[in-house]
């Protein structure tokens, strides 16, 4: 057994912005190993790592093999895999889909970063759903991310930074069963009644009341209301275009085109002045709105205010007025918790209004057009390339079914 001082963690590969190269620091010494998130870079790193590993004592030599030929697998950690696989794929999925896979692997990060690749088994991965269920997510939410995290091995496969058994082992999980799972089933989202958005209104900034209610008009996505902008827009008919360029199914290659109406055309009126690449709803203006519109929780003070209280107002005034940490458009979450808080500001006045999500506006449209029109109009409006994905969004209407038992049966 060699007496050299073992290591506890490799270096991390890491990328030199500047020259676009990946590099790695060792031994107080910058080696570079070619482009950033290359094929060569990554093979190179993964030598590098496999050296320092064999020359550094973690291994025992009586176990180390006769060739000198490095296994480009070995030292390879969970966590280089998943940094790897997120610069990867950042330009290749949505933002909202990119989101998701970041939430899918927080918990493998949590317990497994520091694994190496070619121990991460079947247990080990029972092991991070398992942990799923303890924080109370549904049981499909739970095997969505399960799949993802299938999925991220499966380009390390292709990568040739995992080996392909791996890959074949965590493929034996099967996905958690209904009724055979402590994880829970929650009650299917139900369509938002136009009374609930109405009654919601008045605790809205201007910007997000117009955003849940052409949401309402139109049946999209709350990802393509959060990024609508007049450039993606074709004014030239009586009932507008919007085709936005970044939407769910882009990937697939398949456009999205959704119908703007009268009402909601005049509901845009007032964000047509701006430049067509600016978009439609800032969270600047909304919290603009709420900053004007605050009402006082409490009652004006009686006790004297000192001049220190004074200037520690003004400071906290000039450094939330830029509102430069804000994005130049409303996320999914955002658009959300913009929603969720009104809510409870109009339960706090007494007001009957239940939770619910934007998506839940899109599921009422669909509602209705399925109601008026029949599935397939629901279908073409949603952007769905199947019937029974629109059955999950368009409440079966029993009125037809009523009439016909009550006439004949």
């Amino acid at each position: 057994m060699t007496n050299k001082k073992q290591i506890k963690s490799f270096p991390k590969y890491r990328i030199h912005k500047a020259s676009g190269r990946a590099f790695i620091w060792w031994r107080k010494k910058r080696h570079y190993l070619g482009a950033a998130n290359s094929p060569d870079s990554i093979e190179a790193y993964n030598q590098f790592v496999a050296e320092i590993a064999r020359t550094r004592g973690l291994y025992n030599p009586e176990h180390e093999p006769t060739n000198n030929v490095a296994d480009p697998t070995h030292g390879v950690t969970v966590g280089f895999l998943m940094a790897t696989y997120l610069t990867r794929i950042q330009s290749e999925v949505t933002p909202k889909e990119f989101e998701n896979i970041k939430y899918s692997l927080r918990p493998l990060r949590k317990l497994h970063e520091s694994t190496a690749v070619d121990k991460f088994g079947p247990k080990a991965l029972k092991q991070v759903r398992q942990d799923m269920i303890n924080g109370g997510l549904a049981r499909r939410v739970i095997n969505q991310r399960v799949g993802r995290i299938k999925r991220m091995f499966k380009f390390g496969v292709a990568e040739e930074i995992v080996p392909a058994t791996v890959l074949h082992a965590l493929q034996s999980v099967d996905g958690l069963r209904e009724g055979r799972t402590e994880a829970p089933d929650y009650e299917p989202i139900k369509p938002v009644s136009d009374e609930q958005i109405e009654l919601l209104t008045p605790f809205l900034s201007n910007v997000v009341a117009t955003m849940l209610k052409i949401q309402r008009l139109t049946g999209a996505r709350p990802a393509e209301i959060c990024r609508m902008r007049a450039k993606e827009i074709d004014m030239s008919g009586d009932v507008w275009i919007y085709a936005p360029y970044l939407h769910k199914t882009r990937w697939k290659g398949k456009d999205r085109v959704i119908p703007i109406g009268p009402q909601a055309q005049a509901m845009l009126q007032p964000f047509l002045t701006r430049s067509p690449e600016t978009y439609f709803f800032t969270p600047q203006e909304s919290c603009t709105w709420h900053r004007e519109n605050r009402t006082p929780d409490q009652p004006p003070r009686k006790t004297k205010i000192y001049p220190s209280e004074l200037r520690q107002r003004e400071k906290r005034k000039k450094r939330r007025r830029p509102n430069q940490r804000l994005r130049a458009y409303f996320t999914t979450n955002s658009y959300d918790r913009a929603i969720v808080r009104a809510i409870e500001r109009a339960q706090k006045v007494g007001l009957n209004i239940e939770h619910f999500s934007p998506n839940q506006a899109r599921h009422a449209r669909a509602t209705e057009i399925r109601r008026l029109h029949g599935i397939e109009a629901a279908q073409v409006t949603l952007g769905h390339a199947k019937c029974d994905v629109t059955q999950v969004y368009a409440a079966r209407d029993l009125e037809k079914a009523t009439q016909i038992a009550r006439e004949s049966g």
